[in-house]
């Protein structure tokens, strides 16, 4: 299907479009009567005829001698092929790219060689090769000045398109190089440039050249050519201070999920305001808990084209104009139909599933399909009452500086950027119609929400007044203030005046930036999970190369530490922090003032406080990994126990491997931990105590009870578990190779494990047998290991690696574990990554984990107080093969009374210290795990 039907196009591309055509007679009977019948009629293309026809003739009648073709003359041959070249472009849909850049200079070229040997070569006779030589001086040297240097302005990620555009260009046009620049965002490009590309209305539209009279008088270019309106998308008053090249139409977005659980069918995309209010009220709960449409502040922007038209009409606003439409806005507003939130708020409702409609752009498209996937659906925006233009649309001007001293070699470039424009970005619409006509059937717009925007795009010189009143229109819909008071408070002067040009100040235009080429970031990650990352980063930052790799130099004694990666990358990744990477203080960046506030909020304070050091932010979390309950259902099956669900107790977890214990040959166990650190054995007896209000031992204390009739009865449980099979009990962290075996071949009901230990799907994975750890009143638990993106000290460009590892932390296929970060944790992308079930379990696993968890607990497990879980180990199992409990008791009480008393005197002990101690407390105390 065509964007738009031929009848749409200008009338004077009957005759503009066909010339060479015409000229050739290849026309057919039907085509000349039209082109003859339009010519008649119209003075401009026969003056436009009498030019091109003059063209040929002085170009014919001033041929120079045999052997010396001109080189002005040359060139202008070369120009007039290419207007045919250039007709050829975009009447049969050929798309500039490199290939297309060579062959069209493949074919200039030829078509040169053809014409000099045509014309250049005049009356001569055959002679013999010895005969023809040509002459000393076959082509004069070129006497031509300089060519004029223009410097362009180009957002980053267009910039190499629009340098295929110029270096083609330059190629037609020796006498002017234009060359292509990126700014950073903050720069002025009034000040930096001669010509640039604008989005939106600029702030000083002033400094820029007004292009008013060029577009009336320009015989290269027709304002017809255009779609309605978009040159006035380009002027702030009567000061056009751009040319558009393309514009981009925002829709109001959807999410179908919500639809579908609300019962709402989507709309024809020709439908009207009355229907949107009605399909934002059916698509809201009302109570807070889902919006029918996303913001205040959205749903008012779409009333600005009533704004504009009213100022336009008359020069003020007419509150009659606006008071129906504000009137709906206010009464879905006060019966909880929209939500009055900030960005950042809105963009969690969307993630969460909490929103209906919302306005956005296609800019925003990749983001929103990586949250929602196939659920996201789109409409136009309907008509105002009888206006029927009121689609947002974003244009992208084209503008001279005022400071520029080549404005009309700037304003040739800009002329024919708007006949032969770059890719656009996705999403983006050429602001000229003849182009847009030429879109390739494959890549035309088909759907008939976009056909509709862009039949129905605005665009308005008075964009910047009308968006300057939409706070007056905030304060009637949401305080109540009457709107007349209200726009007697805003300041609605011309947003530029006639006289602005000669008042202002030209600008004074910088001398071009050195051309320093992309910065390349070294990361240290897997460059295959993050090769689909590392390519969208680059379309977004195109001045930035991430080269990411596993390569790395081991470092000394064979060992790889992170003090070893950050010496040799940039930025890097490491899976397994649990405890604060003090080591690695000294050789990375503090990220606290790097790394945006908003991005730093969206982090639970809990992952973050593993990272600080010192005031200092080390590391910026990717992932978290808390341990989760798994269980073999065949095992439940066997016994007939029922399946324990997600809100049990460590009583419930512990009663129901009792229940599965096997101590036949070979024997299975109801539960075994396979995680490093938790519910290994000894930690089992401490958070039953604790739930009990009872504290087996206060190390800072110095005191123990493990003699106390209730610690007694509990460890006497606990030996009664480990001989029935209901627990595998060893030390933290021992027997690791042993315990992942006995689950590996099945002989395992429950067992620990961690979050990214999950089945490989896919598509949605369905549920799978998991659980999150049983609810847990004590926090001895070891943080949950997380993996953590670092910036070296020794980088570069620490902004470019800040920006890379920002943007890391957004991506749900970078992730394996649990996001670190609130949005994406919430966000329907990584629960349709994971599976809306299990990604639940997960959210619920982390939270418990957490909340069970200290800081230093790994430190105080593996430090101070193991040899407490040693021999309270070592008595349990003693007993469990028909020691006396009591007995064995007292010895671990003795034990554990002499090694707290010889920490006593020490200040901060280290690991060699307590080990001297518990050594002195037990001559045969051995630290290994066993």
């Amino acid at each position: 299907m065509k964007l738009l039907r031929q009848a749409d196009l200008p009338d004077h591309a009957v005759v503009r479009d066909q010339y060479e055509a015409h000229r050739d007679g290849v026309l057919t009977a039907a085509e000349t009567a039209a082109y003859e019948t339009h010519l008649r009629t119209c003075a401009a293309c026969r003056q436009w005829l009498a030019r091109q026809d003059a063209l040929i003739t002085d170009l014919r009648a001033d041929m120079p001698p045999p052997y010396r073709l001109a080189t002005d003359g040359a060139v202008q041959i070369q120009q007039a092929m290419y207007k045919q070249i250039k007709r050829s472009i975009f009447m049969q849909n050929v798309k500039l790219s490199l290939r297309t850049m060579a062959a069209v200079a493949a074919v200039v070229l030829i078509a040169a060689v053809a014409l000099w040997w045509q014309y250049g070569r005049g009356e001569q006779t055959s002679t013999s090769p010895t005969e023809t030589a040509v002459p000393n001086a076959t082509l004069p040297a070129s006497t031509a000045a300089e060519p004029t240097s223009l410097t362009f302005a180009a957002p980053p990620s267009q910039r190499s398109r629009y340098e295929l555009v110029a270096a083609l260009y330059n190629g037609l046009n020796p006498d002017v190089t234009v060359q292509v620049i990126s700014l950073s965002p903050d720069s002025d490009p009034a000040t930096q440039a001669d010509a640039a590309v604008l989005q939106g209305n600029p702030a000083g539209a002033a400094n820029y050249v007004n292009l008013a009279d060029r577009l009336r008088t320009s015989t290269d270019l027709n304002p017809q050519d255009f779609f309605a309106g978009a040159l006035q998308g380009c002027q702030a008053g009567d000061y056009a201070y751009g040319l558009p090249i393309s514009f981009m139409p925002s829709f109001l977005y959807f999410d179908q999920t919500v639809l579908a659980e609300a019962g709402v069918t989507v709309p024809a995309a020709e439908w009207t305001w009355p229907e949107l209010v009605q399909m934002i009220t059916a698509l809201s709960s009302g109570d807070g808990n889902r919006y029918g449409f996303g913001d205040v502040d959205g749903l008012l922007r779409l009333l600005r084209p009533l704004i504009a038209n009213s100022l336009a009409e008359t020069g003020t606003i007419a509150p009659a104009d606006l008071q129906p439409h504000l009137q709906d806005v206010a009464n879905l507003l006060a019966a909880g139909h929209v939500a009055d939130v900030n960005p950042a708020e809105l963009e969690l409702l969307i993630a969460n599933g909490r929103v209906g409609l919302w306005l956005d752009n296609p800019a925003a498209l990749e983001a929103r399909q990586l949250g929602l996937g196939d659920s996201l659906g789109r409409l136009p925006v309907p008509p105002l009452g009888d206006l029927a233009m009121t689609n947002p649309a974003e244009p992208a001007c084209l503008a001279i500086s005022r400071g520029s001293d080549q404005p009309e070699a700037a304003w040739r470039w800009l002329q024919y950027l708007v006949y032969n424009p770059p890719e656009l970005p996705a999403g983006s619409v050429p602001a000229n119609r003849l182009i847009s006509n030429s879109f390739n059937e494959n890549n035309a717009p088909t759907d008939s929400a976009t056909l509709v925007a862009i039949s129905r795009a605005w665009f308005s010189s008075r964009r910047g007044q009308a968006e300057a009143l939409l706070p007056a229109l905030r304060q009637h819909v949401v305080a109540g203030v009457p709107l007349e008071d209200a726009l007697a408070q805003v300041a609605s002067a011309d947003p530029v005046e006639g006289s602005a040009e000669a008042e202002a100040t030209v600008p004074v235009i910088a001398s071009p930036p050195p051309d320093t080429g992309p910065t390349i970031i070294r990361f240290y990650g897997d460059q295959f999970r993050l090769a689909e990352a590392a390519n969208a980063f680059r379309q977004t930052h195109p001045d930035i190369i991430v080269d990411i790799s596993f390569n790395a130099r081991v470092g000394a004694g064979g060992v790889f530490t992170l003090e070893d990666v950050a010496e040799q990358f940039d930025c890097f990744s490491w899976f397994g922090i649990g405890l604060t990477p003090t080591n690695v203080a000294g050789a990375v960046l503090d990220l606290s003032e790097l790394v945006s506030p908003e991005t730093l909020a969206d982090y639970a304070p809990e992952t973050l406080a593993v990272l600080q050091s010192d005031g200092a932010l080390l590391g910026l979390p990717l992932e978290v990994n808390p341990i989760v309950v798994r269980y073999n259902e065949n095992r439940f099956n066997e016994r007939g126990v029922p399946l324990p669900t997600a809100d049990w107790t460590l009583n419930e977890l512990l009663n129901t491997a009792a229940q599965l214990g096997q101590t036949a040959d070979p024997p299975v166990y109801g539960f075994i931990s396979s995680a490093f650190d938790v519910l290994s054995g000894p930690e089992v007896v401490e958070m039953l105590l604790l739930e009990q209000g009872m504290r087996p031992w206060d190390v800072a204390a110095g005191t123990v009870n493990l003699t106390d009739p209730v610690v007694t009865a509990v460890v006497s449980q606990y030996v009664t578990w480990i001989q029935q099979n209901a627990l595998y009990a060893t030390l933290p962290g021992a027997n690791f190779d042993e315990r992942s075996s006995l689950i590996q071949n099945g002989r395992a009901a429950l067992w620990t494990t961690r979050s990214d230990d999950r089945p490989i799907a896919l598509g949605v994975p369905e549920p799978f047998a998991v659980l999150p750890l049983p609810q847990l009143n004590s926090n001895i638990l070891s943080a949950p290991w997380q993996t953590v993106l670092f910036v070296s000290n020794r980088v570069e460009d620490p902004t470019a690696c800040t920006q890379w590892i920002e943007y890391l932390t957004t991506r749900t296929d970078a992730i394996t574990a649990v996001p670190a970060r609130q949005s994406v944790l919430n966000s329907r992308s990584w629960q349709n990554e994971v599976g809306p079930e299990n990604a639940a379990v997960f959210r619920e696993a982390l939270a418990r984990h957490l909340a069970a968890s200290e800081p230093d607990a790994e430190l105080v497990s593996f430090g101070e107080k193991f040899p407490l879980y040693r021999w309270l180990q070592e008595a349990a199992a003693a007993a469990a093969a028909g020691g006396d409990l009591n007995a064995l008791l007292a010895q671990a009480q003795a034990h554990s009374e002499q090694y707290l008393a010889c920490l006593s005197g020490l200040t901060d002990p280290t690991f060699e210290e307590a080990e001297a101690c518990a050594q002195q407390a037990d001559l045969d105390y051995n630290s290994d795990n066993q």
